[in-house]
């Protein structure tokens, strides 16, 4: 049996083959105690079906989830408020993309290649903008910054709707250290139902909450028979978090300047919210750089 496989990096996602091409990717640093989680894609000729193993020591270690597609029936916020978007969607017309990780079990398997409006004033302590709407906030001394999204932030700043780039989700990561953000929001974890909850809606069929919000803004995880299913976005954005705790290893060696500093000069720019790097490979770049740099600490 001619059987092809290529390593992929989970920074893509896949589509047919006649529409997109991907780069193999040969190795990532890691540090311990990180996770590290890629792609594989499995020609297997004629076959229908391919058999998948881990023979490792490591294997328990090891767990293989098979991608499935989803119809994201409203991919951008466009649909909803009619105001421009940005380029870094995969698509802006409905369609089918792989969000859902099904596990293979035990690493091992065989598998199918308002009427009256009260207006209210708020003291906060700690005001929690959005991602768009963060900038005067960065210009004031707030003792503790947060920072939140949801489904209007679908322009030139990093969400996990659906049809995004996973590195548009992964970014926010870097973000968040780099202006020193303590905490993160995001409203929806397993909210399958209607706009203010009328009905409740399957999300394997709708992604949208019947068409309420950009696709995925309602949930990030899906409902299995042993409990939640993750997406690819909640895989990516833990990846996010890992990225921001490797800076904050850095900076606890050297500090929180020489970090931000190496941010920007592997960006070519001044990273912001609303002015990410424009290259995919960045976050790799970056990561490369950090650990060897902590490589050379720890062997001063």
């Amino acid at each position: 049996m001619d059987i092809n496989i290529k390593q992929i990096s989970l920074l893509d996602k896949i589509f047919d083959q006649n529409k997109r091409n991907y780069t193999e990717i040969s190795c990532q640093k890691v540090l311990r105690g990180e996770r590290f989680s890629y792609q594989l894609e499995i020609k297997c000729g004629e076959n229908k079906f391919a058999s998948v193993s881990v023979n490792s020591t490591l294997k328990e270690c090891v767990h293989i989830y098979r991608e499935r597609a989803v119809c994201c029936d409203m991919p951008t916020a466009i649909s909803r408020n009619k105001s421009a978007v940005d380029d870094n969607y995969l698509t802006f017309q409905p369609a089918m993309i792989p969000d859902v990780l099904e596990p293979i079990e035990n690493s091992l398997g065989r598998i199918r290649i308002c009427e009256h409006i009260c207006l209210l004033w708020v003291r906060v302590d700690i005001p929690i903008p959005a991602s768009n709407a963060i900038e005067p906030f960065l210009k004031e001394n707030i003792k503790e910054r947060w920072v939140y999204y949801c489904c209007n932030q679908g322009n030139g700043v990093s969400n996990r709707f659906i049809a995004m780039s996973s590195f548009r989700n992964r970014i926010m990561g870097i973000q968040m250290y780099k202006f020193n953000i303590k905490g993160f929001l995001q409203w929806g974890y397993n909210f399958y139902y209607s706009e203010k909850s009328e009905y409740k809606i399957n999300p394997y069929v709708t992604t949208s909450a019947d068409f309420a919000f950009p696709s995925g803004d309602a949930f990030s995880v899906y409902p299995g028979q042993k409990g939640a299913l993750p997406s690819v976005r909640a895989f990516v954005f833990y990846e996010a978090l890992q990225d921001f705790a490797l800076c904050k290893l850095l900076e606890d060696k050297t500090d929180h300047g020489y970090v931000i500093k190496l941010i920007d000069e592997i960006a070519g720019k001044d990273v912001r919210f609303a002015e990410p790097p424009e290259d995919e490979a960045y976050l790799f770049r970056l990561r490369e750089r950090i650990i060897s740099e902590l490589q050379v600490i720890r062997n001063a």
